[in-house]
């Protein structure tokens, strides 16, 4: 029995194994200090170092939000022009910065990229209410038209917010109401219907808290109101 030789033939392939590629996020700074309750927007835009030309689209990325004892996230999803916008309400009121981090997750040939963000947010700001129309101490039964000015601690009107009047009795017990919006002037005018004779009986003009103001609200002096003419000596 004679001996069997085997020949085996080896076949040696060498490839480049290519490196991820570099992501960058562009997070641009607002150029102002938000306030709380403000809208702002968030853009961020992402690009590849090596390749100018990748796109991004329809990857997503999850933007966390954190503030005081709260933390919040969503996903976002990269579009066409390889960005992402969109707008954040900041809440009413926290403790601290407002931190925000931008998590890209990369692909099988992206590498995944992380970049934070600290917001300094500003108190809200202060409203004043002004009375335009001139009450009398005493005046007669009836329907009367009253107009306010509704500004910010700056003195800018504020326009196309909500003012609620209200009618108060001699027990602070509200017997009439009504809401108006302000003018671009921040002129607000409804009309007021006193139906019953008494004293110290007082307007009461209030916004409520929206957005970056805070709420305000101013009283009238007591008004006494007549079925006749009172005259004092």
């Amino acid at each position: 029995m004679g001996a069997e030789t085997i020949a085996y033939n080896f076949t040696s392939d060498e490839r480049d194994i290519l490196q991820k590629w570099d992501t960058n996020i562009t997070f641009p700074d607002l150029g102002y200090i938000p306030r709380f309750g403000q809208i702002i927007p968030i853009n961020l835009n992402f690009s590849c170092i090596e390749e100018s030309l990748l796109s991004y689209e329809g990857l997503g990325v999850s933007i966390i939000f954190k503030y005081g004892e709260i933390t919040s996230s969503v996903k976002k999803y990269i579009d066409e022009t390889n960005q992402i916008d969109f707008d954040y309400a900041i809440a009413d009121s926290f403790d601290g910065n407002l931190n925000i981090s931008v998590i890209f997750e990369g692909t099988n040939q992206i590498n995944s990229m992380n970049i934070n963000k600290s917001l300094q947010i500003a108190n809200k700001m202060g409203t004043v209410i002004k009375i335009l129309t001139i009450l009398d101490n005493q005046m007669f039964i009836g329907n009367y038209y009253i107009s306010i000015n509704l500004t910010n601690e700056l003195g800018q009107p504020m326009v196309g917010y909500e003012v609620l009047f209200e009618v108060l009795d001699q027990n602070d017990i509200v017997i009439f109401n009504i809401t108006s919006i302000t003018n671009v002037q921040g002129i607000a005018s409804a009309s007021l219907d006193f139906l019953r004779t008494g004293e110290d009986y007082r307007i009461r003009v209030s916004f409520m808290e929206e957005g970056i103001y805070f709420s305000t609200e101013t009283l009238s002096t007591d008004i006494r109101i007549v079925d006749y003419l009172i005259i004092f000596l």
